[in-house]
This record gives structure tokens, C-alpha cells and sequence, in this order.
């Protein structure tokens, strides 16, 4: 029984010191929002320990290896796809913050929707960020390389990116397909819950959030995700900052810093050095555990789908 608290005791202890890593003054909004997701898991504390150590690694990934990951400034190209998706797509494809009444079919739809329903609840806008995410990447399963090859390519094009489309598809096919389908649920089911339910004001507050479709290409591919643009109090009243979020390449609810940006070379060296610090501070919390440290990388581990966009 001694022992049984001990080892209760110590975990409490990792649970918090973790927490601490994401406290230092002047750190990124992206990876103070990290540290935030979880604030409210309800898992153990080494589970908790372990997706942030996982997550704060994947988003850190992307300012250590920019070049992989669309961090440089947008084309012209890049901008008209941007601008055609948020005016044009989005209406097209149903993505309407109403558009609960769309899914009323499946059990698949119904329990999706229930799900939803009890994330607007949640008044924290980080849990309800978070909440969403797991529910996409769960939904969606494994990126579906057979929609780049096979003969279902063309169809996949046709049929319309509508949630009730892509929640078949993930049922009937066991993976929801590729990026652009994980956009298209991901934005919606954020739409869902972007202000929490009673929040009757037209304006963005610091519990509530807007969502766009954001776009890149390197020499291979290109790639969508999805945006925030998140309002924080000031003294001088909100300021606005924007995060990405791409369920296809990450399972674990991870918080990147906002692509398509680019970096001055002082910026990089700043978001570098905030990565190192609160990486290895999230480190050196795991190797006290009682569980094996993650892989001590300060990139941390490839992405899900790093192969595909």
C-alpha cells in the first residue's frame, strides 16, 4: 500500500512540474497554447506527461525543419488557393456553423453530432480545440495512400467534401481519405464549436475562435490544414494570433506555429530556443518518471503522414 502511494504521489508531482515547463515568461502563444490543451486531462498523469512531450515535439518539429513544412512566405499561387477556398469552397461544401441538422442519417452521423454538441458545452476554448482534434483523428484513421493511386482517385475528387460524405467514408472504408478530406471534417466540426453554447455576442471573445482553410506546395506536393485566429485580452483590449492545426499529419492534438509566415532569421533563433527550453525541461520530467523516456530528439518523432500531403 506504501508503495502504491509512493508511486501516486511522485506521478502528482511529474503532473505538475509538467505543467511548468509551458510557464516561462515570454513564450511562444503557440506553445503556451500547447501546454494549455491539457490542462484538464483526464487521463493519468503519465499519459498526460507523454502527449504533451509528443505534441510540444511535433510542433517543434516544424521550426526546426521549416523547409518541410511550409514555413516560408506564400506565393501568389497560394494566396488565390486560399482565397478560393474560404470564399467559394467552404460555402460550396457545406461548411456552415448550422449545419448540425446535416448530420441526422447514420448512427455514425448521430453519435458525431451528440459528440459535438457536448464539446460546445465546454467553456475553456483550448479543451474544446483539444476535444475536437481527438474526435477528428479518430474519426478519420490512417492517411488513405489507395486515393493518390488507384482508380477511386477521380471519385474522390467528385464527391463533395460534405461531413456526412466523409463520415461514410470513414466507416465503410476504415480511413476518411487524405488531407484535404481531414480539412474539410476538421473545419467543420471547429465551426460547430467555436463559441460555447449561450455565447450570444457577434464578436470574438476570449472563449470563442474563427476558422479558414490555409494551403501550401513544396517541390512535391501540396498540402491544406486549418487555421485559427484566436483573440487574447491585453490592456490595450484583444489581440489576435493565429495557429494551424493538420490532423494529418499529427494524431496527438498538437498546436503549430502559423505556416505560411516565414521567419526572419532573429524570430527563428527566438522559436528555437523556445522549443529547446521547454523540450528539455518536458525531458527531464519523463526520465523521472517511472516510465520510459520518450525518444530525446528535440525534433521529436516524424509525423504521422510526414510522406504524403
Amino acid at each position: 500500500m506504501y508503495l502504491e502511494l509512493f508511486f501516486i504521489l511522485l506521478l502528482s508531482q511529474i503532473a505538475t512540474a509538467t505543467s511548468s515547463c509551458f510557464l516561462e515568461p515570454g513564450l511562444p502563444r503557440f506553445l503556451k497554447m500547447q501546454g494549455d490543451l491539457y490542462h484538464d486531462f483526464s487521463g493519468g498523469s503519465s499519459e498526460k506527461m507523454d502527449l504533451q512531450v509528443r505534441a510540444t515535439q511535433n510542433s517543434c518539429r516544424e521550426i526546426l525543419w521549416p523547409e518541410k513544412h511550409f514555413q516560408y512566405a506564400p506565393t501568389l499561387s497560394t494566396h488565390a488557393l486560399n482565397l478560393l477556398s474560404q470564399s467559394y469552397a467552404n460555402p460550396l461544401l457545406g461548411r456552415v456553423s448550422g449545419a448540425f441538422s446535416s448530420l441526422q442519417g447514420s448512427k455514425t452521423e448521430k453519435n458525431f453530432k451528440a459528440e459535438l454538441e457536448e464539446i460546445k458545452t465546454i467553456k475553456n476554448r483550448n479543451t474544446r480545440i483539444r476535444r475536437v482534434y481527438e474526435l477528428i483523428a479518430r474519426t478519420m484513421g490512417a492517411y488513405d495512400d489507395a486515393l493518390t493511386v488507384k482508380e477511386d482517385f477521380l471519385e474522390s475528387w467528385l464527391q463533395p467534401l460534405r461531413p456526412s460524405v466523409i463520415l461514410a467514408r470513414a466507416r465503410t472504408k476504415g480511413t476518411g481519405g487524405v488531407c484535404r478530406h481531414h480539412e474539410a471534417l476538421l473545419h467543420w466540426a471547429l465551426l460547430q464549436v467555436a463559441r460555447p453554447a449561450g455565447e450570444k455576442t457577434l464578436q470574438l471573445t476570449e472563449n470563442s475562435f474563427s476558422v479558414s482553410t490555409k494551403s501550401g506546395c513544396d517541390d512535391q506536393a501540396c498540402h491544406v490544414w486549418v487555421q485559427l485566429n484566436l483573440p487574447y485580452p491585453t490592456d490595450r483590449g484583444l489581440r489576435f494570433e493565429n495557429v494551424d492545426l493538420d490532423t494529418t499529419w499529427y494524431q496527438e492534438p498538437t498546436i503549430l506555429y502559423s505556416r505560411n509566415n516565414g521567419f526572419s532569421p532573429t524570430e527563428k533563433r527566438r522559436l528555437r530556443e523556445a522549443c529547446k527550453k521547454v523540450i528539455s525541461c518536458l525531458l527531464r520530467e519523463a526520465r523521472s518518471s517511472v516510465r520510459t523516456a520518450p525518444q530525446d530528439r528535440p525534433w521529436g518523432p516524424s509525423p504521422v503522414n510526414s510522406g504524403v500531403k
